[in-house]
């Protein structure tokens, strides 16, 4: 299992190079902005950043035939899968991690932070990018890698549509509500955690049915 997890991290290793960069471009911009808003966009998209590097392993993967390769382990196809998610959960660890630098930059230069902001902009960018790859991963697997910027892109969309969703409800549940409400943002990364788990269980099935 480590080492499955550690073949997914050196795939990735100069994409997530790339992303620390970015991330750290979007730091040193954020000391500029005065809206709150605007700063909770920033550590969303730090967060988020982090994406591009699903679609790359899963295309490295294919265009090596690692896929083909990996079969033949002495591991059970269960255990690829969970090589995989335990991968992504520690890719959205980094993409907090990438963040933590705009804080300490924001704190030094006396710009004006309050726990709204962070809770908009951490909630954000985690249901997002968790449902991204909760709803990618499964697509990827069952249709291939060859067309994965596209369906990373559907992946996208559809996790904005599942804030548009929670949105919808909480507002026919408790009247009117702002969509970037602290209650809309906590109960989309609540649903985003369950999608990634029925993910999981989709992907699992997929794989073994899979003729590689």
């Amino acid at each position: 299992m480590k080492g499955l997890v550690l073949n997914n991290f050196y795939a990735m290793q100069n994409n997530i190079k790339i992303s620390f960069v970015i991330s750290l471009l979007l730091a040193i911009v954020s000391v500029g902005l005065k809206e709150p808003k605007l700063i909770s966009m920033v550590i969303a998209a730090q967060i988020f950043v982090i994406m591009g590097n699903i679609a790359t392993t899963m295309h490295v993967d294919e265009a090596s035939k690692w896929n083909k390769m990996e079969i033949t382990l002495p591991v059970k196809r269960r255990d690829i899968v969970t090589a995989k998610y335990v991968s992504f959960m520690l890719l959205v660890l980094l993409g907090i991690s990438f963040s933590l630098p705009t804080l300490l930059i924001l704190e030094i230069s006396g710009s004006e932070m309050n726990a709204v902001m962070l809770l908009d902009g951490y909630s954000f960018g985690l249901s997002i990018t968790i449902n991204t790859i909760a709803i990618l991963y499964p697509l990827i697997l069952k249709f291939g890698a060859k067309e994965s910027e596209t369906m990373l892109m559907l992946a996208v969309g559809a996790a904005i549509g599942v804030r548009f969703a929670v949105w919808g409800v909480l507002m026919c549940l408790v009247g009117e509500i702002n969509f970037n409400s602290a209650q809309v943002g906590v109960v989309t990364t609540v649903v985003s955690f369950l999608a990634f788990i029925a993910s999981y269980i989709i992907s699992i099935y997929i794989h073994k049915n899979k003729n590689f």
